[in-house]
């Protein structure tokens, strides 16, 4: 039992129980544990096989095996909390620990269901390679193991972490196809519209503006129709970052936009869902996504007010989605026309982003910035902005940033140096066929 061992390695150490106990516990609580009449807490259990230079698997034991489930459910519950709360560094550790402990446990659900919470922790704290490994080892026990007798959630924790990595490997279509079935096995409304945000985000990469408009809707009240439809877009095409996935369009190099699209085909609405009591967080999301889709099909009025939502429910709860919504409202705003306050906007970012050293924040604002003085006709600001923007763009290992900023450089030099921008031009054309 799990309090012989105790007792037996304090002995083994010359400890005394008092010793043991280190003024934290009663000397009667640690009487109480070696004689096996409790069985400690996992916090407790942590603390005791610290102090006595142990791992908690060594207290456990292979036979104790009630204690043993007991205390990998204690850190598989923890590990979710942490995870809820964005804590990926503890809930990747809490993880780790359930999983050393289900080892021996060869076709176990719980094991599955462990290996894919842990790949998305990691995922999500920009581990992809370690994440990849668990995902991995999720998929081989799959034949063993049917979905239907893990944990509820793991079917759709197993899709969306593919997804995930899918879209940090900039494979948007395996990654497109990983949300939808997310969605499709989500039993809960919140993971369901989190999958859906999540597609929107894959689409809108894409250049999908209405499929990700319809996908980011499904957690706003009355779906599409209720957050604005999709009417008939303004004179002057535009598009903004996205927030939830930060990327302008490829052809978007400026204020002015790119030129206007055909209308696209009709869009088949995802099915809608419950959406009274989801997190503000996540309805924050649908707004600010569908704002940026607003933005890139052109409806620049629609685009405002959700983003506008957006930031309000973001305030006080998620400070580093608020301020990449005031990002995509600065550029909203210079497109409407106002380029003195999305100028200001803008430049608060920066800073924002300055302090918290948000390397690729700085480019994109940059990146911006030198695009508003190239339409206003200031081409030499525009150069010397667009130049840092490249430099921070290389720091921060952003391509796409880093290619942006070129074709604005080109852009102002075609104003002050015609012949070394056609060179320059070339050389964006070729590394975006390079890929």
């Amino acid at each position: 039992m799990i309090g012989d061992r105790i007792r037996a390695r304090r002995r083994e150490l010359g400890m005394t129980q008092e010793q043991l106990a280190a003024g934290l516990f009663d000397r009667s609580y640690i009487s109480r544990i070696e004689a096996n009449e409790v069985v400690p807490p996992l916090p407790t259990l942590q603390l005791l096989a610290g102090r006595l230079g142990k791992p908690v698997a060594y207290f456990l034991g292979d036979e104790d095996a009630f204690t043993r489930s007991r205390v990998i459910h204690d850190y598989v519950r923890r590990a979710r909390r942490y995870a809820g709360r964005r804590r990926y560094a503890e809930a990747v550790e809490s993880y780790r620990l359930a999983l050393e402990l289900l080892q021996h446990e060869d076709d176990s659900p719980l094991l599955l269901a462990v290996h894919v919470e842990l790949a998305y922790a990691l995922a999500s704290g920009n581990r992809p390679d370690d994440a990849s490994q668990h995902l991995f080892a999720a998929l081989q026990l799959l034949p063993r193991v049917p979905l239907d007798r893990c944990p509820p959630g793991t079917a759709f924790r197993l899709h969306y972490t593919r997804g995930k990595l899918a879209f940090q490997r900039e494979e948007l279509a395996v990654a497109a196809e990983a949300f939808r079935l997310a969605a499709a096995a989500a039993t809960r409304p919140a993971d369901r519209v989190r999958a859906h945000v999540a597609l929107g985000s894959t689409l809108f990469r894409q250049g999908a503006y209405e499929e990700a408009a319809a996908a980011y809707a499904v957690g706003l009240p009355g779906g599409l129709a209720g957050a604005g439809g999709t009417g008939p877009a303004s004179a002057t095409a535009a598009s903004a970052g996205c927030a939830v996935e930060p990327a302008a369009p490829p052809d978007w190099t400026g204020p002015a936009g790119p030129p206007a699209r055909t209308a696209p085909p009709p869009v088949a609405l995802p099915v809608p869902v419950p959406v009274r009591g989801l997190p503000r967080s996540l309805v924050a999301a649908c707004h600010h996504g569908l704002g940026c889709c607003c933005c890139a099909l052109g409806r620049l009025d629609l685009a405002a007010y959700h983003l506008e939502r957006a930031i309000r429910l973001y305030r006080g709860r998620d400070p580093e989605r608020l301020l990449l919504a005031h990002h995509d409202l600065a550029l909203v705003q210079i497109r409407q026309g106002a380029f003195r306050a999305g100028r200001r906007r803008l430049l608060d970012c920066l800073r924002a982003y300055r302090r918290a050293g948000r390397t690729d924040g700085i480019a994109s604002a940059l990146t911006d910035l030198a695009s508003l003085e190239l339409a206003t006709g200031r081409y030499r600001r525009a150069l010397t902005l667009a130049r840092a923007a490249r430099s921070q763009a290389r720091k921060a290992l952003q391509a796409r940033l880093y290619l942006s900023a070129m074709e604005v450089e080109a852009q102002a030099l075609a104003a002050l140096d015609p012949a070394t921008a056609r060179t320059l031009d070339g050389v964006v054309r070729d590394l975006r066929a390079l890929g």
